[in-house]
């Protein structure tokens, strides 16, 4: 009898400090993901925020996005942005972010525009910076006028 007492009060703690270990991880994880999280946003609103400025032509470098910034009264607010030099912010997402510079704004079936520098897919966003572009292109080709042949 206190063998089987002992045996159900170690498999209540193992699985006590099971899930306690699985909630840990997964606030550790996603607390060291925050910073790509900020970065991949701000990506997704420099894009918009050039593609509205340069009639949806796409930038060519980080340096486009950062002399976009520096040059001008950007409205994208740049959550990841802990100092004052916003080109230099820009200029540092190329740390952690992936872009695709060779995209066709024109083609928007591209499964990848912008992707964690370390390659896959992102573990924590805020907003999806592909879907920010996406949605950013389809809402201009609805409201842009018929080009008759």
């Amino acid at each position: 009898m206190k063998s089987r007492r002992i045996k159900i009060g170690l498999t209540l703690l193992a699985i006590v400090l099971g899930t306690v270990g699985y909630f840990a991880y997964s606030i550790l994880n996603a607390l060291n993901h925050l910073p790509e999280a900020y970065a991949a946003w701000d990506t997704g609103g420099l894009l918009v925020e050039y593609m509205n400025r340069h009639d949806d032509h796409w930038p060519h470098s980080w340096e486009d996005l950062a002399q976009m910034v520096k040059n001008s009264d950007v409205r994208v607010m740049l959550r990841g942005l802990n100092r004052d030099d916003a080109a230099q912010y820009v200029r540092s997402l190329d740390q952690t972010i992936w872009v695709d510079w060779n995209f066709d704004p024109q083609n928007t079936n591209a499964a990848v525009i912008v992707s964690p520098k370390s390659g896959g897919k992102f573990v924590l966003l805020w907003e999806d910076p592909n879907e920010m572009v996406r949605e950013h292109l389809k809402c201009r080709a609805s409201t842009r006028p018929i080009s008759k042949p």
